[in-house]
């Protein structure tokens, strides 16, 4: 497959919750996004709306098959977990492309990603939409965009 339709961010609407708790509830979901068990799907799908400082579903066309966060660090910086929870649409491109879109929606922030060495397929798509590996923090590998100027 290849991405032929556009790739675009919605903002959240509450009427996807249903599809976040499924996605949630998937396993191989909750080990890359590393949730812990004591949150079930419902639970971590409300803590991820309402903590998040933006949340977007990622659309492939009119599909939505994913989802980008943007969390504010204490330190300054903005960190971007990004999903595609649809495992059809997953090694693809689209998260790369999904990426690139939030990026630019946070023209202004110092956007960071702090990913477990074992996360490759996070790794490759923060590679490719523009963010360089910096170092290591607490066993996770520290990315951070590169700008042009």
């Amino acid at each position: 497959m290849t991405i032929t339709e556009p790739i675009s961010l919605a903002h959240y609407d509450p009427d996807f919750r249903d599809q976040l708790v499924d996605w949630f509830s998937d396993p191989d979901i909750r080990k890359s996004n590393e949730i812990p068990d004591e949150f079930d799907g419902v639970r971590f799908t409300d803590l991820l709306v309402n903590n998040s400082d933006q949340l977007y579903l990622i659309c492939f066309g009119s599909h939505v098959i994913g989802f980008v966060c943007f969390f504010w660090r204490e330190k300054g910086w903005m960190q971007v977990p990004i999903t595609i929870a649809d495992r059809h649409y997953r090694g693809k491109g689209f998260g790369s492309s999904a990426l690139k879109i939030a990026v630019e929606l946070n023209k202004n922030v110092d956007l960071v990603q702090m990913i477990r060495p074992t996360n490759k397929s996070m790794i490759e798509t923060s590679l490719n939409a523009g963010f360089k590996e910096v170092g290591e923090e607490d066993g996770y590998i520290r990315f951070e965009l590169e700008r042009s100027q």
